[in-house]
């Protein structure tokens, strides 16, 4: 709904109430905020890129400042797809590495850095995720040695791991993860205890979980056990 709509159906409501009221619903998972209004949240379905592109900018800049702290020369990386390692590639420090993305525009955004050597891997196209992905995705992961995995994760909860909403998407990512030596997963606190229908990996998976604020304690229990690093 659009705020006209909303004024129209609560006119002794100011505009900045609703915008208020939005921002409440929208931290709580209710709604999400778009330009000049809001849309219903479908917890079984990933946004458009664009959209989840407005939210949680804040955090996800924290989280990428983090990541990129951890970047070596001579490292072979992989960037997955998605709005936080876009921030990442964004930031990116102009150090000799092999970076390898299935996210066009990650790989566009890292032109701006001289040293890095940049592949995309080839696939179809999601216009809706911007992420390549199907046969040739695969097939040419599995040639590859990668020694960071910066992978992105639309929910997480402890009991079903870390969750994409698109079943082609998540054999890419459980791929990437099992050819990296090091995994990072980066995710900021609007994914924690959301669940979309596939599972690409557990908290055995990963070495590294980086993310914008703390863990509330079953996560940060569930985390130690496994022995994964909080950033």
């Amino acid at each position: 709904m659009t705020i006209p709509d909303l004024c129209s159906l609560c006119p002794d409501v100011s505009v900045m109430t609703i915008h208020r009221d939005l921002d409440v619903l929208a931290k709580d998972g209710h709604v999400m905020k778009i330009r000049g209004g809001a849309r219903a949240i479908d917890a079984s379905m990933e946004s458009r890129f664009d959209e989840r592109q407005q939210e949680n900018h804040a955090a996800k800049l924290a989280i990428a400042k983090k990541v990129v702290g951890m970047l070596s020369p001579g490292a072979s990386v992989f960037m997955d797809a998605g709005t936080t390692n876009l921030i990442v590639a964004q930031n990116m420090p102009d150090i000799d590495m092999h970076i390898f993305t299935v996210g066009p525009n990650i790989a566009l955004e890292l032109l701006h850095v001289q040293k890095p050597s940049i592949t995309v891997c080839g696939g179809n196209l999601h216009r809706q995720h911007i992420m390549v992905d199907g046969y040739s995705t695969l097939d040419m992961l599995k040639k590859i040695n990668f020694d960071i995995a910066l992978m992105g994760a639309s929910g997480f909860s402890p009991e079903c791991g870390f969750t994409c909403g698109v079943e082609s998407q998540m054999m890419v990512k459980q791929l990437a993860i099992q050819r990296a030596r090091k995994v990072f997963v980066l995710m900021d606190h609007s994914k924690l205890n959301h669940t979309l229908p596939f599972t690409f990996g557990r908290l055995e998976d990963v070495d590294y979980l980086v993310t914008d604020q703390e863990l509330p304690p079953d996560i940060l229990s569930a985390v130690a056990q496994c022995g994964v690093t909080v950033l």
